[in-house]
């Protein structure tokens, strides 16, 4: 009984070795813990900030998951937009300050994002987070600007327009008029029509931006745009638009590592030294009984 009782713990052992080993490598699922990430339930769970909307592929740019994506403008006028409830109105862009304090960020935060240029008024979103240690925030941006050094015709010297992203009150350039490639034709002042790609001279198209958190806790996210008046201009900033797509934010948990060498090797020799008694144990012969 006592040989038998014993191989099977050292059989059961076994197993469970192999099977931890084995499990150990796998990475971690991905997480979607950011409520309403893809904007497919409009604006439910983010809080929205001046002229921000819900679009779908009708804009001209296809969201990157589901059917919607989050619409920011920097336009000061309001506008009439179709989006995937059918009409609706799209409010004007807000102060800097306002913008600000819906991020929880100071003034000098905002205007510092890019060298050399103030924020004028844009448009922004946000949400409460919750993140562990390791996690990885991940989302799609797509900026599209009207501005053009070459349009002096505008009425206004050229500005560099941004957009960003924020985290508890730190902020982090997506992308600005200065470095955005031309992809489109120009309509420049979006002002009173439904908004469209056609309505911008310029877009990055979808681009990936992932960022690792290295603290657990409760976090702020917010995204935005904002005209930008730069330095050494004294006026406009405000009255050629610009906007910011967002789409696809979630988290995704950190992939496990794989077993150490030595964890291995470890492991193959617990193996090695269980079936070496146990085949022991197997050889010898019981005592027959008188």
């Amino acid at each position: 009984m006592f040989q038998f009782s014993l191989r099977r713990v050292l059989v059961f052992s076994g197993f469970v070795a192999i099977i931890a080993f084995f499990f150990s490598g796998l990475p971690a699922p991905a997480s979607a813990q950011i409520a309403n990430g893809s904007f497919e339930t409009g604006f439910v769970d983010w809080s929205a900030i001046g002229g921000a909307a819900v679009t779908d592929s009708t804009f001209g740019v296809n969201p990157t998951d589901g059917f919607n994506q989050a619409f920011l403008t920097t336009d000061s006028t309001g506008m009439t937009g179709v989006g995937p409830n059918g009409t609706e109105n799209i409010g004007p862009s807000v102060s800097a300050s306002s913008i600000a304090s819906g991020l929880n960020l100071s003034a000098s935060t905002l205007n510092n994002i890019v060298p050399q240029t103030t924020a004028i008024d844009g448009s922004a979103i946000s949400q409460s987070i919750n993140v562990t240690a390791g996690q990885t925030l991940i989302f799609n941006y797509n900026f599209l600007t009207a501005e053009d050094p070459a349009a002096s015709s505008y009425g206004a010297a050229y500005n560099n327009d941004f957009s960003f992203f924020t985290l508890n009150g730190n902020a982090y350039e997506l992308a600005d008029s200065y470095g955005t490639n031309s992809t489109g034709t120009i309509t420049p002042n979006p002002n009173g029509i439904e908004p469209n790609a056609g309505d911008y001279l310029m877009q990055t198209g979808y681009q990936t931006y992932d960022f690792k958190f290295a603290t657990a806790g409760t976090y702020t996210l917010g995204f935005g745009v904002v005209d930008g008046l730069t330095s050494p201009n004294t006026d406009g900033g405000n009255d050629i638009a610009s906007a910011l797509l967002v789409d696809n934010v979630y988290l995704q948990n950190p992939v496990a590592a794989a077993p150490e060498a030595g964890t291995f090797a470890q492991t193959a020799l617990l193996l090695i030294a269980g079936g070496a008694l146990l085949s022991v144990m197997r050889g010898r012969k019981q005592p027959r009984k008188s």
